[in-house]
């Protein structure tokens, strides 16, 4: 049997949708986003969302994680739904939230202010895309220029055109390609690379086209980077987790169950236990802990594929992140000042200060003629995030005590 790779098509599905009508709790969270942008051009950082939505008595968190979404499900992949970012459960309290097209499905006021003008640049931008001339021989850029479009749609708010390099990078029409320039002072100066992929949305030219165009795109994506290739001698190669396509459990003659993919001998980096109990902990003594749980999952998940980057990247992060849990401003205080660790603590968080130059030199180095010799072999023993980590639940269930005792 030939052990070339081949194209496996999905089932006939129709493609996902985006729905134009939400429940009560996921509008009024639109509404909540929607309101300062549709007064003032600028989007409100999560925080006033999740005050806001608590004075209606509703859970910020728990109705952004509701909203639909289509394409990947997980944090690898292309996805798109009513807020711009992919992983909405990583939102720190002073991060600009931000919505996408599509939310003028359900909040009309949004038309006018930010999806038809959205859609008079993405036309624009399509017309000098096509007209762009190719040279035989070198690689040509077109290139959006905002002191050109505002003069070629002289009908462009100031406010929008301040907003729009973001909202370009939020939708999947115009996200390829570079940017380059800053908002200046005395107006919005800045260019954007437009690519040759922007033509396929040439007959996207209503809001509802638009929506349904980036759906059937970004779900063909999803499908394209996450489960498209089977080799026919050895099944599916890659890991079970990247499967997020809604059709993708239901294999048929071309397909075959995939083999578990190959594992190092210490399959788990965070242990099982501790992020259940994360989870439990959430936020006892004001702390949530939805981002640590999300990072140890990614942590285990790329320590089992043996994604030394990734390991080391999301190491650092976790050590930066926990600190104000112990009272502390940075990790070298957790390590030096926090009461209650055993000598054999102190050792474990001694390694994992050290590793915060190695984490630096895999995150900042930049690119040059040596290669990286990072491999799995740098990435530090699990028993000294756990214990971090063992510490860390002490200090929440001490919190939550306290607080069930009323002190």
């Amino acid at each position: 049997m030939s052990s070339e790779l081949v194209r496996v098509n999905p089932p006939n599905q129709p493609p996902s949708t985006l729905p134009s009508e939400l429940t009560d709790e996921q509008t009024a969270l639109l509404l909540e986003i929607a309101t300062p942008y549709t007064q003032t051009g600028v989007w409100p950082i999560w925080d006033y969302v999740v005050k806001r939505m608590d004075q209606r008595r509703l859970d910020a968190r728990i109705v952004i994680a509701s909203l639909p979404r289509v394409g990947s499900t997980g944090t690898l992949g292309p996805s798109y739904g009513f807020t711009a970012g992919h992983d909405r459960r990583m939102l720190g309290d002073g991060e600009p939230v931000r919505l996408t097209v599509a939310a003028a499905l359900v909040l009309d006021e949004l038309r006018p202010l930010l999806a038809d003008p959205f859609l008079r640049v993405l036309h624009h931008m399509i017309a000098l895309q096509r007209a762009a001339v190719p040279s035989p021989t070198a690689v040509t850029q077109t290139w959006l220029n905002s002191q050109e479009l505002a003069e070629a749609i002289p009908s462009l708010t100031f406010e929008f055109m301040a907003a729009l390099p973001q909202i370009l990078d939020g939708e999947p029409s115009t996200w390829r390609g570079s940017g380059r320039g800053q908002l200046l002072p005395d107006g919005p100066a800045w260019a954007k690379e437009i690519t040759r992929e922007i033509q396929e949305y040439a007959e996207a030219t209503d809001v509802e086209a638009y929506v349904a165009t980036v759906c059937r795109i970004v779900t063909a994506q999803a499908w394209e980077q996450n489960y498209h290739h089977v080799r026919a001698e050895q099944g599916v190669p890659l890991p079970r987790e990247y499967a997020t396509a809604p059709w993708l459990d239901q294999a048929g003659e071309e397909t075959a169950e995939p083999p578990a993919a190959p594992q190092p001998s210490g399959t788990v980096y965070v242990k099982q236990a501790l992020i259940e109990e994360l989870v439990e902990l959430d936020r006892a003594g004001r702390f949530s802990t939805d981002k640590l749980v999300q990072q140890c999952k990614e942590l285990n998940f790329n320590y089992r594929h043996e994604q030394p980057f990734s390991c080391h990247a999301l190491l650092r992060a976790i050590i930066d992140h926990v600190p104000p849990a112990f009272g502390e401003k940075g990790f070298a205080q957790v390590a030096s000042s926090t009461p209650g660790w055993t000598k054999t603590d102190k050792d474990y968080l001694k390694k994992l200060q050290e590793f915060r130059t190695q984490g630096d030199d895999v995150l900042h180095r930049t690119i040059g003629p040596q290669r990286s010799r990072i491999d799995m072999h740098d990435v530090p023993a699990p028993a000294a995030l756990n214990a971090l980590l063992e510490g860390l639940l002490k200090h929440l269930r001490q919190a939550r005590d306290a607080a069930a005792a009323g002190k």
